[in-house]
């Protein structure tokens, strides 16, 4: 307020309001920075959100399972290839060289006695089983102990023959029909001269054989078999599965049959070698990850073998070999199969011990407070799971937590 000059007193508004506009600004700017504030705490970036969630504790919860749970005996190993056999062919008599004209299998097929594998410039190739191979020609009238053994692989093919030690008659007529699954006449021709040309067999060890790999038509074979196929004595030597050099060209076997399957083969213990008898089932673990199972086929004798120290060879058979993880050469784990009766089991991250107890923790009803821990019976702790005595408490299916 300011006097005036007769005295009066005067209040000038823009003095008196000023107080008042101060007052609204200074709320105006507190409530925007409460504002800002409030939004800045709400507000969070994505570094912020990560880091929050890292340290967020998870709840997790298993469940028991009724399964076998035990000890295994384990021994180290790898895979080994099977046993495989090329196939030489001899030329025909009546060829100049031997060059595969058809091709009757495939690889992966198993062949066995009379079936016929593949025609060599125009004549068929059978095969035969034989654990002893026949060592020459044989004609009508011819005797001998080779000539039981060709009787009985003959009748292993299928054929009517009896093993009489003699090419008889009946004999001729079972040769017959082994060339006529061929369309094709025998050596000798079909009456009384009908022989066996042994260049036109292929003799297995045993019952049969897996093709590895066979020649493709066209193609011009190494010549196996004694002369090399430079005469007519050529086929009087089989074409047997059996490694010979080539003696003409440079041409390829005829085939490879694989008589015995890639196997494992692990070194045991005296102490350890009585878990694995033959006949025992076992859990192979490959590369990878890679599982299959096996049996025990066959224990070597003791040897001390300085690659692998003393001990036993234990020899698996796959029951069926995967396609991954177990490469010829490759390690391989062979544990024994588990035994025993399923029991009530809790993975071992899931078990307490305390003052010599063993306990879990149920999960119970998720809104309410954890009920009390159970104490329970170990029995045998395996591959990450530990059994325990059944039960009411912990039926099959129960929920139990897993300690922080």
């Amino acid at each position: 307020m300011e006097a005036e000059p007769d005295g009066d007193v005067v209040a000038r508004p823009g003095l008196i309001a000023r107080p008042a506009v101060i007052g609204v600004f200074v709320a105006v700017v507190l409530l925007a920075a409460g504002s800002a504030f409030w939004w800045g705490r709400s507000l969070q970036t994505p570094e912020s959100v990560a880091v929050d969630a890292s340290t967020t504790v998870v709840p997790v919860d298993v469940a028991i399972e009724s399964r076998v749970v035990a000890e295994s005996a384990r021994l180290q190993g790898e895979v080994v290839a099977g046993t495989t056999l090329p196939v030489e062919a001899v030329r025909p008599r009546s060829a100049s060289r031997a060059v595969v004209t058809a091709v009757h299998v495939e690889v992966g097929q198993e062949v066995g006695a009379g079936m016929l594998l593949a025609e060599v410039s125009d004549r068929p190739v059978f095969v035969l089983s034989m654990d002893v191979p026949p060592y020459r020609a044989l004609a009508a009238g011819d005797t001998g102990e080779d000539v039981t053994r060709f009787q009985q692989a003959l009748a292993e093919a299928g054929l009517d023959v009896v093993d009489s030690g003699v090419i008889d008659a009946q004999t001729q007529r079972a040769i017959r029909d082994l060339y006529h699954r061929a369309d094709a006449e025998p050596p000798g021709g079909i009456g009384p001269g009908t022989s066996v040309d042994l260049g036109e067999l292929v003799i297995l060890p045993g019952p049969s054989a897996i093709v590895a790999s066979v020649a493709a038509v066209g193609t011009v074979l190494s010549e196996g078999g004694s002369g090399g196929g430079s005469s007519p004595a050529s086929s009087s030597s089989p074409a047997t599965a059996a490694p010979v050099e080539p003696s003409v060209g440079t041409g390829q076997a005829l085939a490879e049959l694989r008589t015995a399957p890639d196997a494992v083969r692990a070194r045991a213990t005296v102490i350890s070698v009585d878990e694995f008898t033959v006949g025992t089932a076992v859990t192979l673990m490959g590369e990878a990850g890679a599982s299959a199972t096996g049996t025990v086929s066959s224990i070597g004798a003791f040897s001390t073998d300085s690659s692998s120290g003393a001990g036993y060879d234990v020899n698996v058979a796959f029951s069926q070999r995967p396609d991954q993880g177990f490469a010829i050469g490759r390690p391989v784990t062979v544990a024994t199969g588990r035994t025993g009766e399923p029991v009530p089991a809790v993975p071992l991250v899931a078990v307490l011990q305390e003052d010599g107890k063993t306990f879990v923790q149920p999960t119970g009803d998720p809104s309410a407070t954890l009920p009390p821990r159970i104490e329970i019976g170990l029995r045998a702790q395996a591959d990450g799971w530990a059994s325990f005595d059944p039960t009411e408490a912990l039926p099959v299916g129960t929920m139990v937590r897993v300690p922080r």
